[in-house]
């Protein structure tokens, strides 16, 4: 008797990923068995692999929206009511443990002229401005009035549209300078602190802007060390293509002097630092970006040519095409877009794959996908693994249990894998790469949930900002990169969500942030369900999710409200907290749905319960173990041979 061959997800163990998810699975037919056998890799099958051109309905957002054609603005406009988003401009520096030794050796025969050197600063904290000459520089030069090779400590290369005027600083130098010559007749020796701006135009001793200039007191001895200490903060103008100084001088003013040779030796402290901040804002530039939902949907349209499309209540809408959802589901308000829309590039095709959406996707909100008729399924873990009972089995003669190993962690990375804007090396992003482990040690096995999904906001801003400067002609390393974007509704479509985060702390200013809302914290919390098996009792003090290290800002604290019904923490928790089920707001979402446990059985079934599971793969079968207690479990794999009216069952045990 010939079966019907299925198509069904369900849950099973990924030998890829060491995962238990839902997944699309295709079988085909045979005469004497039918095998509900699940794949082992958590790509769709090949028909929905392919790379395409996709034309979902287009949105533009001021990186306001209408339905077909929607753009949203990027920072607040005058006339668009989209926030703006402010970054922080800095250079913040420290010499190092070993302070920085230099020397120059007889800088010119006549020493008449000056002779500077300025810090190498070994230990970088911050540097968000595009040419901050920190660590890598020219650090001693002689005579400024013809050429001026010292490198300046922050070069303003920023587009002057983005960058104020104003910079705030803060800088200190400390050490010690000798000057050793032989030459006794040489008088005013002079040794001079200097901040200074300049603009490369003209010599430097002539035309530099001083801010500050401290003599250092001398003997007009050589072979004597000179200690300075001087710390200087406040504020100044740079516009783009000024330079900002700090550094020593030594010169003599004594023109009648015979040539003579002279050697300067120095030394700066390893309390020497330097500090310039500034705040990046940038008019609004148009973007366009396709919602979630319809992305996943124009996708599988184009690949199956309409056979197929999406169907999803986590990221539908009340709006979404083709299909409605009676509520704007927690994945609902997002929108993909590309570098090239970004930067506003002259050509900007969105290219896109359901592999690379449903790889970048499910990192962050842990989806699954089925069949279910003519749509594609996609929801949230919940969905696939339902606390619905399709049928008891009755006094099962024999039955093995064991540990899948597989489903206990070692270790987990979250977070996203792009995060840094090629020209900076900020630490202020905290939509950056997180690593935790569980308390688990007799195993070696890592979890990657990391997406290639771009969501940091230093490197949108940044990149949206070449726009204000170049034509869009030139490539950018991010041209073909998928992007996220968090938007909220308004009066006449979307813009981009913000100000959400309460009771903020640890980055720069958190009422113009992006994609709090996707952070790595609160991505891993969406994942807890399902990392959380390997622990007998969650409750358990000792059943944590402990952070061991993280990129860029990993001190970035602050909750969404309790209110809002996407929310999931119960109250402010920072991306370096170690996770548990009491920083849930509803303990249903720290709650496993099954354990790393599985049955196996063999039992009769007719073909009537067999199309029966089938229709309802998505709950549990309630397993009696001879005459004693059940147990409950969800299909893994059922091989079912229609001929001799009997069953193979794998189920993975239900958490309970």
């Amino acid at each position: 008797m010939a079966v019907t061959g299925i198509v069904a997800l369900i849950g099973t163990a990924d030998e890829s990923q060491n995962m238990l998810v839902p997944r699309l699975l295709w079988t085909l037919p045979t005469v004497n068995s039918t095998s509900w056998q699940f794949g082992d890799t958590m790509a769709p099958p090949r028909s929905l692999r392919s790379t395409l051109v996709t034309s979902p309905p287009k949105t533009s957002i001021a990186l306001g929206w209408n339905p077909c054609q929607t753009a949203i603005y990027l920072v607040r406009g005058p006339s668009h009511g989209a926030a703006l988003l402010e970054l922080k401009v800095e250079a913040d520096d420290i010499v190092g443990v070993g302070g920085d030794i230099g020397e120059v050796i007889n800088p010119g025969n006549l020493f008449d002229s000056e002779t500077f050197f300025r810090p190498i600063y070994e230990t970088v904290i911050d540097n968000s401005i595009a040419t901050g000459n920190l660590d890598i520089v020219a650090s001693n030069f002689e005579d400024a009035e013809k050429v001026f090779l010292l490198t300046p400590q922050v070069l303003v290369e920023e587009n002057s549209l983005c960058i104020p005027d104003m910079f705030q600083y803060e800088v200190r130098i400390k050490g010690t300078v000798r000057i050793e010559g032989n030459d006794s007749a040489l008088e005013n020796l002079t040794i001079r602190s200097n901040i200074d701006v300049w603009n490369g135009e003209g010599g430097h001793t002539a035309n530099a802007i001083v801010l500050h200039q401290d003599n250092i007191t001398t003997n007009g001895s050589y072979n004597t060390d000179y200690n300075f200490d001087f710390t200087h903060s406040g504020s100044t103008s740079l516009t783009t293509g000024e330079g900002l100084y700090s550094y020593i001088g030594v010169y003599t003013d004594d023109d009648n002097v015979l040539p003579i040779t002279v050697n300067v030796y120095y030394t700066f402290d390893k309390e020497t630092y330097f500090s310039l901040t500034s705040i990046k804002e940038c008019p609004p530039t148009d973007c366009q970006v396709y919602l979630v939902n319809e992305t996943l949907s124009r996708v599988t349209e184009a690949i199956t040519d309409r056979c197929l499309t999406v169907k999803s209540d986590y990221y539908g809408r009340t709006d979404s095409q083709p299909y409605t959802s009676d509520q704007d589901g927690c994945g609902s308000l997002r929108v993909l877009t590309g570098g090239l829309q970004i930067r506003q590039a002259t050509e900007k095709v969105f290219f896109a794959s359901m592999k690379d959406l449903y790889e970048g996707l499910r990192p962050i909100d842990n989806i699954g996908m089925g069949l279910e008729g003519n749509n594609i399924r996609i929801e949230h873990v919940d969905y696939f693994y339902q606390d619905v009972k399709i049928m008891d089995i009755l006094l099962v003669p024999e039955m093995q249990t064991d540990i899948e190993e597989r489903l206990v962690y070692s270790s987990i990375k979250t977070g996203y894998n792009k995060w840094e804007s090629k020209s900076i090396k900020g630490i202020d992003e905290y939509n950056s790469p997180k690593e935790f482990r569980t308390g688990i040690k007799a195993v070696n096995n890592p979890l990657d949930i990391s997406s290639n999904i771009i969501t940091a906001g230093y490197v949108i801003e940044n990149l949206r900002t070449t726009t204000l400067v170049n034509t869009g002609n030139t490539d950018s390393t991010y041209d073909n990169d998928l992007f996220g974007i968090c938007v909220e509704r308004t009066g006449y479509g979307y813009q981009v969500e913000q100000g959400i985060v309460e009771n903020a702390s640890g980055f720069f200013s958190p009422s113009t942030s992006y994609n709090w809302r996707i952070r790595p914290m609160y991505n891993l919390m969406r994942w807890f369900k399902s990392i959380a098996q390997a622990y007998v009792n969650i409750s358990n003090t000792t059943s944590k999710l402990f952070f061991t290290s993280g990129k860029g800002n990993y001190l970035a604290l602050g909750n969404i409200s309790v209110y809002d019904p996407c929310s999931l923490d119960a109250g402010p928790i920072a991306e370096n907290k170690d996770l548990d089920y009491t920083d849930f707001k509803n303990i249903s979402d720290a709650t496993p749905l099954y354990k790393a446990e599985i049955i196996t059985f063999d039992y009769p079934l007719s073909v009537a319960d067999y199309k029966y599971i089938r229709s309802a793969p998505y709950g549990y079968l309630n397993v009696q173990c001879g005459t004693g207690l059940f147990v409950k479990g969800f299909i893994k794999t059922i091989d079912f041979k229609p001929a001799e009216g009997m069953a193979n069952i794998t189920l993975i045990v239900k958490w309970q």
